[in-house]
């Protein structure tokens, strides 16, 4: 059993970041009682647009 929700950031008009945060199943690590809890698992990415700059140097 898996639930997610696709994110994205934005600032005004520009697209910073997308991604997906899911709730997972999880029966636990190897040698572990079989137990089955429910964790959090997020992966995203940075979307840059081409002349946006976070750091500039002097």
């Amino acid at each position: 059993m898996s639930r997610s929700v696709i994110f994205e950031d934005h600032d005004s008009e520009i697209f910073l970041l997308s991604g997906v945060l899911e709730l997972l199943k999880s029966t636990g690590l190897t040698g572990e009682p079989k137990k089955s809890t429910m964790k959090w698992s997020m992966k995203c990415q940075p979307v840059i647009p081409d002349g946006l700059f976070f750091l500039k140097g002097k």
